[in-house]
């Protein structure tokens, strides 16, 4: 419904409402424990239920504001043959973002486990540094997606992303040594606010190079390939960054800030690769058309 050059700054803005109800059902969800009768979750509960029947009702009134554009017609492959999975250019730029991604499970997870078992800081700051991550993300989301509408764009986000996630190793590896709790509580957040910036532009980058790499014919297919790194993430990174990054302390740290590196290294060199070969793919499905055109 967007089109090609609206399609980043579309998810951008459904990110941005993405995080006010996350916060707001996270403020409803805090009453309804703070209250912790059986009422009270029912509410919680019915409500949720409730909302999606609205949500239901949005969706079935949902018109295009312009005719679409007529469908291109679809690749007469069967199911089982898993096109995009045989692209394995795409799938490498899948799986760089994949890696990228892993600042989900550090903010979930990483962030809160090591703020209050391995720095001196309060542990009521772990509140505040997901309140900072969400107004951030609410703020900056659409404007970080900006530029990235195509391969070129995309890339340099997804490396603006790798350095950002690497400085936030950094200062949350420092917040974990001897110093002041000012000084610890200034390197958690500033290494949130660099988190958060990974989290943008990794977001805006990894939209922009699903689309810009999937072909017109196979599209779905391709971007449900794309977010298969997205899923790994969930599945891999709880154990990755307990076990890996907070149970071996800096050390942990400073392997996971290396792999940020060397996968904000190569998102440019595979994304370029997988390029050519969509032109490639692009040019040989034109040409039975220009031939029989002639």
């Amino acid at each position: 419904m967007a089109g090609a050059d609206g399609r980043v700054a579309m998810m951008a803005r459904m990110r941005v409402v993405f995080n006010v109800g996350f916060t707001l059902g996270g403020l409803l969800a805090s009453v309804a424990i703070a209250v912790g009768t059986r009422a009270a979750f029912s509410v919680i509960v019915l409500g949720n239920a409730a909302s999606f029947v609205v949500a239901a009702l949005l969706l079935s009134r949902l018109r295009l504001r312009h005719p679409a554009a007529p469908a291109e017609p679809k690749a007469k492959t069967s199911p089982l043959r898993l096109v995009a999975l045989r692209d394995l250019r795409y799938v490498a730029v899948a799986a760089v973002n994949g890696v990228l991604v892993l600042h989900m499970a550090l903010l979930s997870i990483g962030v809160p486990l090591w703020v209050s078992e391995h720095t001196s800081a309060p542990k009521a700051l772990v509140g505040l540094l997901l309140v900072v991550n969400t107004v951030l993300a609410v703020v900056f989301q659409v404007r970080a997606s900006a530029g990235t509408e195509n391969v070129a764009g995309s890339v340099r986000a997804m490396r603006k992303a790798a350095v950002a996630l690497v400085g936030a190793c950094a200062l949350f590896a420092v917040a974990g040594f001897g110093m002041s709790v000012v000084l610890v509580v200034a390197s958690l957040v500033l290494g949130l606010v660099l988190l958060t910036a990974g989290e943008l532009y990794q977001s805006a980058g990894g939209w922009g190079l699903s689309y810009a790499l999937a072909p017109d014919r196979s599209r779905s297919e391709y971007l449900a390939t794309f977010n298969l790194g997205t899923s790994a993430q969930f599945v891999l990174g709880p154990t990755l960054v307990t076990v890996g990054v907070i149970g071996n302390g800096t050390a942990g740290w400073a392997v996971l800030g290396g792999v940020f590196l060397v996968a904000g290294a190569a998102v440019g060199p595979l994304a370029r690769t997988a390029e050519k070969r969509a032109a490639l793919r692009t040019d040989a499905q034109a040409a039975p058309v220009a031939a029989s055109g002639a």
